[in-house]
């Protein structure tokens, strides 16, 4: 197995010359899945959490890679709606939504075992300056998965 560390997984690219690639991991403790993740935008170190987007810097498309050093099988849901719901303002996102700002694009493969590990969205980084709450929605073994990060959204006002 690679060290997942240095491999900054360079975005899938698409129409916006803004790129960020995170990193989401799943591990096992004590029984439990536990999420963490980090990023890096246009190619730059990774860093820790929450997602950044700097003020005026239009859209963004994101590129999440799921790394799952648990035993239970996960991937992203099949559909990109369905793998990332977000909500605008305090609180989780409890349903599907886009928050207002993200655009839905895919969910593919790009490990050996074709297992759904990647999930390609854009984020319109419009407006006024925002919080997003999103939640990553897994599915492993006959059971979901869900993991709540967030993007701080600098805008464009």
């Amino acid at each position: 197995m690679s060290d997942v560390r240095n491999d900054v997984t360079k975005p899938s690219g698409g129409a916006s010359a803004n790129q960020i690639a995170v990193r989401v991991f799943a591990n096992e403790v004590e029984g439990k899945v536990v999420f963490t993740h980090d990023w890096s935008a246009n190619a730059q170190p990774p860093q820790d959490p929450p997602i950044e987007l700097p003020r005026w810097t239009a859209d963004w498309t994101i590129d999440f890679t799921l790394y799952d050093f648990t035993t239970r099988g996960l991937q992203f849901t099949a559909n990109a709606d369905d793998a990332m719901w977000v909500h605008n303002g305090n609180g989780c996102p409890k349903a599907k939504g886009n928050g207002g700002h993200v655009g839905f694009g895919s969910v593919e493969s790009s490990s050996p075992d074709g297992t759904r590990n990647r999930l390609t969205v854009t984020n319109d980084n419009s407006g006024d300056a925002c919080v997003l709450h999103f939640m990553l929605n897994f599915e492993g073994r006959q059971k979901k998965y869900s993991y709540d990060p967030e993007i701080k959204n600098g805008g464009m006002n």
